[in-house]
């Protein structure tokens, strides 16, 4: 957990303020050099803007980081690098470092861009699960690089089991400073503002499955049993596809096996039970063939509010 912290604190404070210091008092030595060094700045701030998940540091700091970085490169475009100021060998040994910064930055930029469009698939339409709120996405788009779940889309045998929830999408409660939890980090889950929010059906169809009696973790723990990590969770078919809501406080579920749910009718509470790094909600659709695990189907993509959710999304759930 203070490891995660400290690595938000590095990748989402310490790298772009560096990169915006080194913009705003960058001379360049001609037209180019200013182009590569600020094309090198900016796509590496806007790369960390869109890769990053804002979960620790509130997300209205990545506006500041582009805005200010453009005000940097400006800036620096009227500067000029004092004459004879260092070898030819060191300036163009600078050149070719930003520029492989720049192809860098682009390409995860890039990279993340493309994630916001799925592959031409089956899309299950579901609803916002929540009466209220305003979400932050944390993991939810088409490629690894900003959906973690898409790790279990490899062929190797021991993510089989799991497969079912790869096109996943993970959503954590904002207040209105863009904060996740009452603290930067703690290991209770009610410190964190989605942690017994209630959550209703996103659609309209049969329960299939349901689990109640997983306990609630402490934040960065996991059940030991490694059979239960789906958690507390409810399982409908709807659409053709069945939806995995997960994961759910202990004894909160309202449905059982067979229910008929409508979208809106209350499933239960959100908890921290299963696989889980601190409280959030997990949706993910899948197709599932007769003795496939839980979650080992074949994963569809879902549009929430008829979104393509990807992390760093705003989802706004009711009248705020």
């Amino acid at each position: 957990m203070f490891q995660a912290a400290a690595l938000a604190i590095a990748l989402q404070v310490a790298a772009p303020i560096a990169i915006l210091i080194w913009l705003w008092r960058r001379q360049p030595a001609g037209r180019v050099d200013w182009f590569i060094n600020a094309l090198a700045g900016l796509s590496i701030v806007i790369a960390v803007t869109l890769i990053a998940p804002w979960m620790m540091v509130p997300w209205q700091a990545s506006y500041f980081y582009v805005a200010a970085a453009f005000a940097a490169a400006a800036r620096s475009s009227r500067l000029r690098q004092p004459a004879q100021s260092g070898s030819q060998l060191r300036r163009v040994s600078r050149l070719i470092v930003a520029g492989l910064f720049a192809i860098v930055g682009c390409g995860l930029s890039g990279l993340a861009v493309a994630a916001r469009y799925p592959p031409r698939a089956q899309v299950l339409d579901v609803a916002c699960p929540f009466e209220s709120g305003l979400y932050l996405v944390v993991s939810g788009g088409s490629k690894l690089l900003v959906n973690a779940h898409m790790t279990t889309l490899e062929p190797a045998p021991r993510f089989a089991p799991w497969r079912g929830q790869s096109y996943g999408v993970d959503l954590v409660k904002l207040d209105d400073f863009g904060r996740r939890a009452s603290g930067f980090v703690s290991a209770d889950p009610s410190d964190y503002f989605i942690h017994g929010q209630p959550v209703t059906a996103p659609c309209a169809g049969t329960v299939v499955s349901i689990a109640n009696d997983r306990p609630d973790m402490a934040v960065a723990s996991r059940d030991p049993d490694r059979s239960k990590l789906a958690g507390n969770h409810v399982l409908i078919s709807c659409s053709g596809a069945e939806l995995l809501i997960a994961p759910l406080l202990r004894d909160s579920v309202r449905v059982g096996i067979g229910s008929h749910v409508k979208a809106g009718d209350p499933l239960g509470l959100v908890g921290n039970s299963g696989n889980t790094d601190e409280p959030h909600l997990h949706l993910s659709a899948q197709r599932r063939s007769e003795g496939q695990a839980l979650i080992g189907g074949d994963p569809v993509w879902l549009r929430i509010d008829g979104r393509f959710l990807v992390r760093n999304d705003r989802l706004f759930c009711g009248a705020l």
